[in-house]
C-alpha cells in the first residue's frame, strides 16, 4: 500500500497492525494473493528480479520470493516493519521505503516483473507511476496489477459474503476482527469522498497503453467480482 495522499497515510499505518489477518482470516483475499503470485510466476522467468510495488505487509512478496528475488517497496514504514518481522535470513526479499508517486530510485530495465496490488487507486498521479514502471522494466517485462473497477459499498460487500459463506461465517468474517472492519469503513469513506481512482477494463487498458504497455490478459475477481486483475507487457 502506498501512502502518498495524506488522507491515506494514517490509515495504512493503522491498517499495518492487522493487515496480515486479511490473508489468514479472509479466504477471498488469500485467494487473490495466490492468483496474483501464480500470474507473476507464470509470466516471469524463474530467478529474475521482481518489484512488489506497494507491498503492504508482504503477503504477495513472500510468495513471490519462492520464485525469484523480490524488492518489496512501500511508503508506509509500519507496513514494512511488519514485513521485516516475517523475513527469514535466507528469504530473497529486500525492503525499500519509497513514494510511488515520485521518480523511482531504480535503474532503467532492472526488473523482469512488477506486481502492484491495490495501490494505483490511492496515488495522485497513477499515469506517472505507470510510466516509471515502464522505465524500470526490461523489454518484454511483465506488470501484474489489481485495481478496483468501481466503488463498492460495505453493505454490498457483506451481502456478497453472506451469499458465499452463509450467515454464520459471514458474520465472523465481518465482525471477527473489529480493527479490520474499522479500517475498511475508513477506506469506504475515502471512496465516498472521491479520493480514489477506479477504472473499468477498457479505461485501464487505455491508461496502460499511454504508458507504453500492451495488455495481455484481464480477469475480475475478489469482492463482488469488482477487482480487475491485469497482465501487461512492456514492449
Amino acid at each position: 500500500m502506498d501512502a502518498t495522499q495524506p488522507q491515506f497515510k494514517d490509515l495504512w499505518n493503522t491498517y499495518a497492525r492487522v493487515y496480515d489477518r486479511l490473508v489468514a482470516d479472509f479466504p477471498l483475499y488469500g485467494k487473490l494473493m495466490s492468483r496474483l503470485a501464480a500470474l507473476v510466476s507464470e509470466s516471469a522467468a524463474a530467478g529474475m528480479p521482481i518489484l512488489d510495488a506497494g507491498c503492504g505487509t508482504g503477503a504477495l512478496a513472500l510468495e513471490l520470493a519462492a520464485h525469484a528475488p523480490v524488492t518489496a517497496a512501500d511508503a508506509s514504514p509500519a507496513m514494512l516493519r511488519q514485513l521485516q518481522a516475517h523475513v527469514e535470513p535466507a528469504t530473497r526479499v529486500r525492503t525499500v521505503c519509497l513514494d510511488l508517486d515520485r521518480p523511482l530510485p531504480f535503474r532503467d530495465g532492472c526488473f523482469a516483473a512488477i506486481s502492484c496490488v491495490h495501490v494505483l487507486y490511492a496515488l495522485p498521479n497513477p499515469d506517472r507511476t505507470l510510466c516509471e514502471f515502464h522505465r524500470i522494466l526490461r523489454p518484454g517485462g511483465i506488470l501484474v496489477s489489481a485495481n478496483m473497477t468501481a466503488r463498492i459499498s460495505v453493505r454490498r460487500a457483506v451481502r456478497e459474503l453472506f451469499h458465499l459463506y452463509g450467515p454464520a461465517k459471514a458474520l465472523r468474517l465481518t465482525f471477527g476482527n473489529l480493527r479490520i472492519l474499522f479500517c475498511n469503513l475508513r477506506l469506504a469513506r475515502l471512496q465516498q469522498r472521491g479520493l480514489m481512482h477506479f477504472w473499468p477494463p477498457p479505461a485501464y487498458v487505455a491508461l496502460l497503453e499511454q504508458a507504453g504497455f500492451r495488455t495481455q490478459h484481464q480477469e475480475t475477481g475478489y469482492i463482488c467480482d469488482a477487482d480487475l486483475i491485469t497482465v501487461a507487457v512492456r514492449d
